[in-house]
């Protein structure tokens, strides 16, 4: 039986890639530093997704066989990977840097066992670069081993499903199971493989990722975001996406985000999408955001804005590419001011949300959008953005 070792055994290692390997044929063994989520994955081995729908009875979806190791144990899972087929992971962008050189380790001592056999790992995080950032990574590491991404491939992965965070009351009841909403799928760069494609149900390979990463972050995050940004804008009273994106004129402006999006989008890709395809993929989404049984609160949704605001990312990064494609972006703008007022009290803010946003009153939008977001003044399609935004009346 084939191996993954998946790093991050969290609600998307849980709800999304470990169900699909294991349709896949592969024996999953997911690596973290959360002793307790071990040692429970480690007595029960098996957990259960529950599939909420508006309007439907829940669908719970019993997965496993499963097993874990703590990712503190460092020698255990790099002999792990040393043996394995496949590494994947879904840890967070920012904690790249301390998986790589774990994986680094395992690829060099795989290929002291096995000189040229093949490794495959997949980096399913909400990043556009994903797949470079864990390049250079391990790149660090193997400075010695030139040779090393002839046999490793590492692919982004686009991940198509929303799973929400469960409350400390839904995590205490079942520490393993997941509630998410029944979209499933994982996108999958073909070109990136060293060795076979798996085959599931749910996994599609592709040939441009750059194509789907952006759709995913410049469609889905960007929309999804959007709807917390303005939503919370038109009334900070409401609790949750389904909520906000029930009112007309917070489902219009999303809209009109998507439509703007796409624009660009398909300005960049032609190749692989039209405007139409992606304004029937953003219609879909707005039916999935509407989703009342997920519960998905807004502050979660928006929350991490020096993340969400930066240049390469969700809200600006849609606006930089519909502007580069002579596109218009004033209902990008428009979200992207709105995220400059999303203070939420429901204890669920990040401090860092706090002082992101004293640094931006302080600063003015313009201050703001270079010194905190990224953009660059000198920049012909940077100022084209920063005026769309400034020009921007709430």
């Amino acid at each position: 039986m084939p191996i993954l070792i998946h790093f991050g055994a969290g609600n998307i290692g849980r709800a999304v890639i470990a169900p699909i390997f294991l349709d896949a044929g592969y024996e999953v063994i997911f690596v973290d530093v959360d002793d307790d989520l071990v040692k429970r994955i480690n007595e029960v081995r098996r957990y259960r997704i529950v599939e909420r729908q508006s309007g439907q009875d829940d669908v719970t979806v019993d997965v496993g066989p499963v097993r874990a190791v703590n990712g503190l144990r460092v020698d255990d899972v790099v002999s792990l990977i040393s043996g394995s087929d496949l590494v994947s992971t879904s840890v967070g962008g920012g904690a790249l840097k301390h998986v790589a050189p774990v994986i680094a380790k395992g690829i060099a001592a795989r290929h002291a066992l096995a000189p040229g056999r093949t490794l495959d790992v997949i980096v399913a995080e909400n990043l556009r670069d994903g797949a470079e950032v864990m390049t250079r990574l391990i790149s660090e590491r193997l400075d010695g081993d030139r040779d090393w991404l002839d046999r490793v491939g590492v692919s982004a992965a686009s991940i198509e499903r929303a799973v929400p965070l469960m409350s400390a009351e839904e995590r205490a009841e079942d520490l393993l199971r997941v509630i998410c909403e029944p979209a499933t799928g994982l996108i999958i760069d073909r070109k990136a493989f060293r060795g076979a494609v798996p085959a599931a149900t749910d996994l599609k390979a592709v040939d441009d990722m750059r194509a789907y990463i952006d759709r995913k972050i410049l469609i889905f995050n960007m929309a999804h975001a959007a709807t917390a940004y303005v939503g919370n804008l038109h009334d900070p009273g409401l609790a949750t996406i389904s909520d906000a994106i029930q009112v007309p004129g917070v489902r219009q402006r999303v809209r009109d985000c998507i439509a703007e999006s796409a624009s660009g989008l398909a300005g960049a890709y032609a190749h692989a999408y039209d405007v139409p395809d992606l304004l029937h993929y953003g219609d879909q989404l707005l039916g999935r955001f509407a989703n009342e049984a997920l519960r998905d609160t807004m502050t979660r949704v928006g929350r991490d804005l020096m993340r969400k605001l930066s240049r390469g990312d969700r809200m600006l990064g849609a606006m930089l590419s519909a502007a580069q494609h002579g596109c218009p972006c004033s209902g990008l703008a428009y979200a992207v001011r709105a995220a400059f007022e999303f203070r939420r009290t429901d204890g669920e803010a990040l401090r860092s949300d706090t002082e992101f946003l004293e640094h931006a009153d302080r600063l003015g939008i313009c201050g703001a959008l270079t010194g905190l977001c990224g953009l660059r003044e000198s920049d012909a399609l940077d100022g084209r953005v920063m005026r769309e935004i400034e020009q921007i009346t709430l």
